[in-house]
């Protein structure tokens, strides 16, 4: 190669760094951006998932609570009375301690008991409630429609159960139904349609 040729090439060479070092540089830099923009979104989204999944955690954390206050308010615009309120309260959660099941639903199936037994107070109201759960968990059915079915058979036995005292007649009724839907394989459902329509015409007869 001529000493002319070589000069050329070397100022060749020495362009070409001149060039691609700053360019390195900023394609260098370029990508440092790129990697810390990516990284601070990263870390937005982040932060919005951990936002959201406590703000979903503090909800499931508060929701029975505010779905057991919503029950006592709807059963206390029957006019029940805060001690009874609180009693009852007590009892239900002691219930779902005891049988695994929930004190929500409990207070809120009492709005049906008192609805139809409306002289229930104190600890009357908290002890047929929870014995109605008990009932309802014994024969495989919804706490909703056994309290339907104690009010409906308080409705018509009100004179016996007044007499017995409403706590033992409910406890009663409770073991007798129990032990109905166990001999007859029926179900709480189907128990209740039966003994509802068997207490009216018993009733009628003049039948205990």
């Amino acid at each position: 190669m001529s000493r002319a040729a070589l000069q050329r090439l070397e100022l060749t060479l020495s362009l070409i760094d001149r060039i691609t070092g700053p360019m390195g540089r900023v394609q260098s830099r370029i990508e440092q951006a790129q990697q810390r923009l990516q990284s601070g979104w990263q870390g937005v989204a982040a932060g919005a998932a951990t936002a959201m999944a406590s703000a979903y955690g503090l909800g499931n954390i508060l929701s029975p609570a505010l779905e057991q206050r919503a029950a006592l308010g709807e059963l206390a615009s029957l006019d029940v009375g805060d001690a009874t309120l609180n009693r009852l309260t007590q009892d239900a959660q002691r219930w779902a301690l005891k049988f695994g099941g929930s004190a929500t639903e409990v207070i809120s199936a009492t709005y049906d008991i008192q609805s139809a037994m409306s002289t229930l107070t104190g600890d009357e109201l908290g002890k047929v409630s929870t014995a109605s759960a008990t009932l309802a968990m014994a024969t495989k059915s919804d706490t909703a429609t056994i309290t339907s079915y104690m009010g409906t058979m308080y409705g018509i036995f009100k004179d016996q159960a007044d007499q017995m005292g409403r706590v033992e007649w409910a406890e009663q009724l409770v073991g007798q139904s129990a032990a109905a839907v166990q001999m007859f394989k029926t179900t709480g459902q189907g128990m209740s349609r039966a003994f509802t329509a068997l207490g009216a015409d018993a009733h009628a007869a003049g039948r205990p």
